[in-house]
């Protein structure tokens, strides 16, 4: 498997997620005030600050989704196990306790 093909895997899903906030937080506002000039909707007073919650709301939530994504996708550090750990996770989980006999596993 090639990291490119990963790369790619991420850079689609950005974009994705991106488009989406994007559509959020403009095209929302577009039909929240087109549709209270045009009277689709009851006339509401407070047109300017739904506008606003929209925008924050696709800024934030964005903001939120790219900073764990990005920080899933490179980790500062990585799991830290004690071969004795390592030796009972892959005993436990993948039935391979052959190279794990010195060890006492309790279940």
């Amino acid at each position: 498997r090639d990291w490119s093909d990963d790369v790619m895997g991420a850079a689609t899903t950005a974009a994705v997620v991106t488009l989406f906030w994007a559509c959020v937080g403009i095209l929302g506002p577009i039909i929240v005030y087109f549709g209270n000039k045009r009277r689709l909707f009851k006339a509401d007073p407070n047109t300017g600050i739904i506008i606003v919650m929209l925008v924050l709301t696709a800024i934030c939530c964005w903001l939120f989704w790219v900073l764990a994504f990005l920080a899933q996708l490179n980790p500062l550090i990585g799991p830290d196990l004690s071969k004795h750990a390592a030796c009972v996770v892959q005993c436990q989980w993948f039935n391979d306790c052959g190279k794990c006999q010195d060890y006492t596993y309790y279940e």
